[in-house]
């Protein structure tokens, strides 16, 4: 797992893909890869993108998988520390 500050994070997603806006995220499990937009269009917080598979909301998808649940993002995300001292647990870029 990569362990990075928020500003760090941010700054590879700028890198990467110009803007966080534009980056894509990687569902540890099942693999499906999903964008902010993606979230968006479906009247969903863009932050889920990052954090969970868009097969929650999206039945085609088969997977349901969630950082924020037991088995995190199986050692295949990133640890982003935040600035008020606490650690998300976030999906890897595609």
């Amino acid at each position: 797992m990569i362990n990075q500050t928020l500003d760090e994070w941010l700054e590879e997603a700028n890198k990467r893909y110009g803007a966080l806006e534009q980056a894509r995220f990687c569902c540890p499990k099942c693999g499906n890869v999903s964008t902010l937009e993606d979230f968006r269009t479906k009247g969903l917080d863009e932050q889920l993108a990052y954090q969970e598979c868009i097969g929650r909301f999206d039945n085609t998808k088969g997977c349901d998988w969630s950082s924020s649940g037991i088995g995190g993002t199986l050692g295949k995300g990133r640890l982003i520390s935040l600035p008020e001292a606490r650690q998300l647990e976030v999906f890897d870029f595609a």
